[in-house]
């Protein structure tokens, strides 16, 4: 007989060891339609019928439970056990069809876990609960290792309290307990009245940067939307990662009273990065209201590659307050059409703010591409209102600001900020205004003479379509025409980035380009007689949709690990984006043994294909449009989040670009 654990490691925990036995992992499953609670639950045939069964097990290290797909489960799932290093406990699902439904009415959760680690959970959907969907919590700690992957949250319930709340929730019960290396990825969390789409949280009985820290958390690949608070934060962390997800619809809580919500954002978070994620329609019923936010209390933060767009109020923020907040860089991020909502008090494409007797201490903001259209006449840059302390560098450098209010930029005459290589346009009527303190410029000469931007242009950068602001990022909308002033004017910033926002490596050209988005040339593959290409057709090869077009290596070019990593998150890309059109082809060596599924492979017959690609490295990944344009080259081993972002971005675009104005050029990649 194997043994079994009852409740975790809090107050009033009892461990049961019915047998002394060695440990055997073991499966159970769980059919709400077909099931009987009196059967043993170790097969599909003698599954369990109700989660109060499962409830009353307990689990260990390396076990398995599973629900049936198709049923519908009504209640609270709060399974007891943990597992261990290497042996998590597993909740996920069996059989075929939709995922299962955990129904929990008005329960606390329908999923709970308390002081237990070591879990993984994923391919299941949960409705309802009050105040959580999923609630992993404690009162002791540290806990360690959770996954929460593929799955779908959604319709919680009540009225939010605290900002402790919401649809996917990671949160400590005491100042004792603290979560580390946790991975969210691939969740859809929707439709709350609660606050938070997705929350991972440390202590927050205290809240200074010296109060204790979870560690190591992800959150990838995720959609939060119709939220009344928050869509996707990180509460004291240290070494976060907010990545390839979208908040939309957030805020939408009608009063103040718990707090004002953002999109996307981190608080007392050390290491902290937010990157190649999308931000909407954020609303809030007070201040804030806006897509990202480095709030106070954070150090080393970096939010880059990021979309920004029609937020009620900013598009990126920067806090202190009651402390420093240290180090934050600010790169490679589209800000476009937000500040919709004119009685927001903090307004400002790039917004900074004190208080509380709070600082700020090292601010990069380079290489971002702003289209300021705000609904009442605000500044891009709003700094006036933020005091800075420290040695730290102030700089504003490689930045676009194209805009259709007057106004600019706003500094605090003390602030310190060095501003140059930037490209601000206004076309509209009067002067444009730059202001530190008391003085004013209406002329860039005038700004220069206070000292700044010496080499700041104040001209049309010439983008491909500056006013779009559309949900999913377009790849070209953004990017400067190849008779752009903003081709190789750019600086190397202190903590300069390799890639654009798009994955183009930096510079391109004989400098980095001003703005988000490196200019190259549009490649275009022309039908012809490259036999690849025919062979694809007679196989059956897509070509109606996008494509990713992948050149692979073998032992004697010394690149074969990296190929075959590479090949595993293509075949992740095909099975994602092929509802969507994306078809993918491999060009590789047919000798070699790639474990395709989902990925045509075709031989580069006598290098022509690699030659007509001038691919010297591999592998090297193309994107190709469904007009047979390359959108994104990337050469070398690419990780995942760096496809998917391309890959969205041409899958979901809304309507046409004139891509044919920007023709190719000896700047080929």
């Amino acid at each position: 007989m194997r043994a079994h654990l009852r409740a975790g490691r809090g107050a009033g925990s009892l461990i049961v060891l019915l047998a002394v036995s060695p440990l055997v992992s073991a499966e159970f499953f769980v059919d709400c339609d077909r099931g009987e609670d009196a059967a043993d639950g170790r097969t599909p045939g003698s599954a369990w019928r109700t989660l109060d069964r499962v409830n009353s097990a307990g689990f260990l290290p390396g076990d398995r439970i599973l629900l049936h797909r198709g049923t519908r489960c009504e209640g609270m799932l709060r399974p007891l056990g943990s597992g261990a290093p290497d042996r998590p406990i597993l909740l996920g699902a069996y059989g075929s069809g939709p995922l299962p439904i955990i129904d929990a009415g008005d329960n606390q959760a329908a999923i709970r876990l308390f002081n237990q680690d070591h879990w993984h959970l994923q391919e299941v959907e949960t409705i309802g609960g009050n105040p959580f969907g999923i609630l992993i919590s404690g009162d002791s700690g540290p806990l360690y290792h959770f996954r929460i992957k593929d799955v779908v949250v959604h319709d919680v319930r009540g009225s939010a309290m605290n900002k402790e709340s919401g649809l996917v929730v990671v949160t400590p019960g005491s100042a004792e307990t603290t979560f580390h290396d946790v991975v969210i990825d691939g969740v859809t969390a929707h439709t709350s009245t609660q606050w938070a789409g997705i929350l991972v949280g440390g202590d927050d009985f205290g809240g200074t940067p010296a109060s204790p820290r979870s560690t190591d958390v992800t959150i990838r690949n995720c959609t939060v939307h119709d939220v009344h608070g928050d869509g996707i934060v990180l509460y004291q962390v240290d070494r976060g990662l907010i990545e390839t997800s979208v908040a939309y619809r957030t805020g939408r809580i009608p009063t103040a009273d718990v707090g004002t919500p953002n999109g996307i954002w981190t608080w007392m978070c050390d290491d902290c990065t937010v990157q190649y994620n999308e931000g909407y329609l954020t609303d809030s019923p007070g201040v804030d209201g806006g897509v990202f936010d480095i709030d106070y209390g954070c150090s080393n933060t970096v939010v880059q590659y990021n979309y920004a767009h029609d937020a009620a109020a900013y598009c990126v923020s920067i806090f202190g307050a009651y402390s420093t907040t240290r180090n934050s860089v600010i790169r490679y991020n589209v800000c476009a059409g937000n500040a919709r909502d004119a009685s927001k008090a903090y307004q400002g494409e790039i917004y900074l703010l004190t208080w509380g007797g709070g600082r700020i201490d090292g601010v990069q903001i380079h290489n971002n591409t702003i289209h300021w259209s705000p609904a009442a006449d605000g500044f891009a840059l709003n700094a006036a209102g933020a005091r800075f302390s420290g040695d730290l560098p102030r700089r504003f450098e490689n930045n676009i600001v194209y805009s259709t209010t007057p106004r600019l930029v706003d500094l605090r005459g003390d602030s310190g900020f060095e501003l140059d290589h930037n490209i601000y346009w206004y076309g509209g009527p009067g002067a444009p205004l730059w202001r530190v303190g008391a003085l004013t410029a209406s002329r860039l000469a005038d700004w220069r003479a206070l000292g700044f931007d010496d080499a700041s242009l104040h001209t049309d950068p010439l983008l491909v379509d500056p006013s779009h602001h559309d949900a999913g990022l377009p790849t070209r909308a953004f990017m400067p025409r190849r008779d752009s002033p903003a081709i190789d004017a750019g600086t190397t910033p202190q903590q300069a980035a390799t890639r654009d926002l798009l994955g183009t490596p930096v510079p391109f050209g004989a400098a980095p380009d001003i703005g988000a988005l490196e200019w190259h040339p549009l490649l275009r593959i022309e039908p012809g007689p490259i036999p690849w290409r025919h062979r694809a057709q007679s196989r059956g090869q897509r070509h109606g949709g996008p494509m990713l077009l992948a050149f692979v290596g073998t032992d004697e070019t010394g690149a074969l690990d990296a190929s075959r990593k590479q090949v595993v998150f293509l075949r992740s890309m095909a099975r994602q984006h092929a509802a969507a059109g994306l078809s993918v082809l491999l060009l590789a060596d047919p000798a070699q043994d790639w474990d395709l599924r989902d990925v045509t492979v075709l031989e580069d017959e006598g290098g022509r294909g690699s030659q007509a690609f001038d691919v010297r490295r591999f592998p090297t990944t193309f994107l190709i449009d469904d007009r047979g344009f390359v959108r994104a080259r990337w050469e070398g081993f690419t990780p995942a989040y760096r496809l998917d972002f391309a890959v969205r971005a041409v899958v979901s675009a809304t309507r046409p670009t004139a891509y044919s104005s920007v023709p190719a050029s000896p700047r080929n990649p």
